[in-house]
C-alpha cells in the first residue's frame, strides 16, 4: 500500500474513533449467572402461552431503558439493540420456561390480563404483563454510579383446571459504583434484574 493509501485509512481511523457517541446499545435479555435453572423433563408435557407484554413507561421512543450523563453534563442514552424492550421481556419469559422443560407455543397473542378473555387453546397456563419501570441511569463525574430499576407486573392464569388468576408486582433496584464507565456493565445489570424476576415470579409455576 502507498503512502497516500496510508494517510487516507489513517485519517479515517481517526475520524472514527473521535466521531461523538450517540448511544450505547443494550441487549436486553434473559441471561441467568451462573448455571441457570435446571431441565424438568416432568415439565414437558405442560404448555404455556406468553402473551406480549405492555410497555407502560410512557416514553415517545420506547426503546429508550436509561441515560448516561458524563461529566461535561451531556447525556447519552442507552437504547434497546433488539428492537422494543417489551418484546424482549416477553421473549426472555420464553426462554426461561423452555430452559426449565415446558413447551412454549410459538404464538405471542395480545392479552388484556383478564380471564374473560383467556383462549382454551392456549393451554395450560397463560402469562401476561406490563413494564412499569426499566431504566439504567449512570453518572460519570470523579467515579461512575450505575443505577438500575425494574418495576414489572407479571400475570400468570391457569386455564385447564381452576382457571385463577395470580398478579406478582416486582420491584427491584441495584446499583455499583466503579472507576471506569463500560456499557457492558450496564447490560449486566439490567439483564441480571430481569433474571431475578422472572426467577422469583415463575420459579414454582406448577404449583401455582
Amino acid at each position: 500500500m502507498n503512502k497516500i493509501g496510508l494517510t487516507v485509512m489513517a485519517a479515517a481511523v481517526l475520524l472514527f474513533a473521535c466521531a461523538p457517541v450517540t448511544h450505547y446499545p443494550i441487549h436486553v435479555r434473559y441471561a441467568p449467572e451462573g448455571e441457570g435453572p435446571q431441565a424438568q423433563t416432568a415439565l414437558t408435557g405442560q404448555v404455556v402461552t406468553v402473551a406480549k407484554f405492555i410497555d407502560k413507561r410512557g416514553l415517545d421512543d420506547l426503546t429508550i431503558i436509561g441515560t448516561r450523563t458524563k461529566r461535561n453534563r451531556k447525556t447519552v442514552p442507552f437504547v434497546s439493540s433488539q428492537g422494543e424492550p417489551a418484546a424482549n421481556i416477553t421473549e426472555a419469559v420464553e426462554t426461561y420456561l423452555l430452559t426449565k422443560g415446558y413447551t412454549v407455543r410459538g404464538e405471542t397473542p395480545q392479552w388484556d390480563l383478564e380471564l374473560s378473555t383467556i383462549e382454551p387453546r392456549w393451554g395450560n397456563w397463560v402469562i401476561g404483563g406490563a413494564i412499569e419501570q426499566l431504566s439504567v441511569e449512570v453518572t460519570s463525574h470523579v467515579r461512575t454510579v450505575y443505577e438500575c430499576t425494574l418495576t414489572l407486573r407479571v400475570v400468570v392464569a391457569s386455564i385447564q383446571d381452576t382457571k385463577t388468576i395470580r398478579e406478582h408486582q416486582i420491584n427491584l433496584s441495584s446499583s455499583y459504583t466503579t472507576a471506569i464507565f463500560r456499557a457492558t456493565t450496564a447490560e449486566r445489570m439490567i439483564n441480571k434484574l430481569i433474571a431475578q424476576a422472572i426467577e422469583h415470579t415463575l420459579e414454582d409455576l406448577e404449583k401455582q
